[in-house]
């Protein structure tokens, strides 16, 4: 009679597909805030890209001015599923050349 063993392999089928659907996930949470930002007054018409990781989501870009840098990460923060937010937003000639 032989002896039958159980192996667990890391990174099998159940954790691919678990990355899978967190990035998906991720991906349509960055496009709820792009969508969110494009339409609200205060932040349309800027260029800020947005990159999430597990439930934190940085900010990138610019803005004219500083309000519109503080709506878009209020924003990005009240969204639902962002739990911290990166603001990497740069106010347009502010910048200081380096």
């Amino acid at each position: 009679m032989r002896a039958t063993q159980l192996v667990f392999v890391s990174g099998f089928c159940g954790e691919r597909r678990f990355d899978k659907m967190r990035t998906l996930r991720e991906e349509a949470l960055a496009q709820l805030v792009l969508s969110r930002l494009s339409q609200d007054q205060r932040t349309s018409g800027q260029t800020i890209d947005v990159v999430v990781h597990d439930s934190e989501l940085l900010l990138m870009g610019s803005c004219d001015n500083q309000g519109q840098k503080v709506a878009a990460k209020m924003i990005a923060l009240g969204t639902h599923g962002v739990q911290s937010v990166i603001d990497r937003l740069v106010v347009r000639g502010t910048q200081s050349s380096a």
